[in-house]
């Protein structure tokens, strides 16, 4: 966790040289939680409960059409199921580093609006988190299959709203799965649905 820590905050700084824009995301997630238990039997009885993501980081131009974003994210995958006698919850928050590469698919010079479809890859360790089970809290941190690094592929698109040039409103939709590597007979993998609004702004307005 530590060494995730120190690459993400030596490797964003570095990057920001050659960014020409930064940008802020937040979002609400619907997760579904793939778990299979040490028998190898699915539990598909997880419903979602709210949460939200956060996302900061800079944006690269990579030619006309195509851009490149890099930023820290964090991510709360939350869930509950039960029956009448029993009642279990989890709500977990995850930080990682991701890069999605941005492709315009429609933009019309006489328009502010733009089309994006985005795919990428995230890379991300727990950093807190709590098992509810009729009452009683246990340390997520601490479980096999919530430890170690998750990597997540990315789809999704984006409309952006182009406000004198130097800054552009979004919202989109991300598709995603969280997959673990536990090395436990435990196995736990996150779906995650994102709905995401940001802002991004040119690092030169922000040097005026």
């Amino acid at each position: 966790m530590k060494k995730l820590y120190y690459y993400v905050f030596t490797f964003l700084p570095l990057i920001s040289v050659f960014g020409q824009e930064v940008y802020l995301n937040l979002g609400h997630n619907f997760s579904a939680f793939d778990y299979t238990d040490s028998y190898g039997k699915k539990n598909e009885n997880f419903n979602s409960k709210s949460s939200t993501s956060y996302e900061i980081g800079y944006k690269f131009n990579l030619g006309q059409k195509l851009n490149l974003t890099t930023g820290i994210t964090l991510d709360e995958y939350n869930a509950i199921t039960g029956d009448l006698v029993n009642n279990y919850s989890w709500d977990s928050s995850y930080v990682g580093f991701q890069a999605l590469v941005k492709y315009s698919v429609f933009e019309l010079e006489s328009s502010p609006l733009s089309l994006n479809l985005n795919s990428g890859i995230n890379f991300n360790h727990i950093a807190s988190g709590e098992q509810n089970i009729n009452g009683q809290s246990f340390n997520l941190r601490v479980q096999n299959e919530f430890k170690g690094l998750f990597i997540k592929p990315i789809i999704g698109f984006d409309i952006q709203y182009v406000w004198y040039d130097d800054m552009i409103f979004c919202v989109g939709y991300n598709y995603s799965k969280n997959f673990g590597n536990s090395s436990n007979e435990e196995k736990l993998n996150f779906i995650n649905s994102q709905i995401m609004f940001g802002i991004s702004i040119a690092l030169n307005l922000l040097n005026q």
